[in-house]
């Protein structure tokens, strides 16, 4: 692949991040009356929500909330049972099914309210687990870690030069690094 083919290809993955990704989520009814107003037309049957590029303050309240996941590997068995990596995963549900709900509705909601108790539970209620994995990919690709490195990498390169010793290959010095 040529240079430019490349740098086109960065500059369309950029502007693909920068641009505001629409997800529809279908409204299960929470009942039979629910369901019926659904089908009349009353309640509505799907919700629309727009996912926008991650702000600093968002990113730091999910990357908290990412922290505070704390998985136990399937090397870690419980004492040997058989049956311990489906105990495992039924404990990691229990645990963090809320936490990566909330981490969807600050998404959403992507200000600097916390996220309101009536999406997480929305959320909880409407989407199964591969809805939530593909939002969760969505919203990791929204976070753009990738960039937010590469500003840190950029910032300590002008540290260590400015206390006096060689700086590593970086955007801000021209060492070869392209990106």
């Amino acid at each position: 692949m040529e240079p430019n083919s490349k740098e086109t290809l960065r500059q369309v993955s950029d502007a693909t991040l920068q641009e505001p990704l629409t997800i529809t989520v279908d409204i299960r009814p929470q009942g039979k009356i629910h369901g019926r107003l659904q089908t009349w037309g009353v309640r509505p049957k799907q919700r629309v929500f727009l996912l926008a590029p991650i702000t600093l303050g968002s990113l730091i309240r999910i990357s908290k909330l990412l922290l505070g996941i704390h998985l136990r590997l399937p090397g870690q068995s419980l004492d040997g049972k058989e049956g311990a990596l489906l105990q495992m995963n039924y404990e990691a549900i229990e645990k963090h099914t809320e936490q990566m709900a909330e981490i969807i509705a600050i998404a959403f909601q992507n200000n600097r309210q916390p996220a309101s108790k009536s999406m997480v539970n929305f959320i909880m209620e409407n989407f199964t687990t591969h809805e939530m994995q593909g939002v969760l990919a969505l919203v990791l690709q929204q976070m753009d870690l990738t960039n937010f490195m590469r500003s840190i990498i950029s910032v300590k390169g002008l540290n260590v030069l400015e206390n006096g010793k060689p700086a590593p290959a970086t955007i801000v010095n021209g060492s070869g690094v392209s990106l």
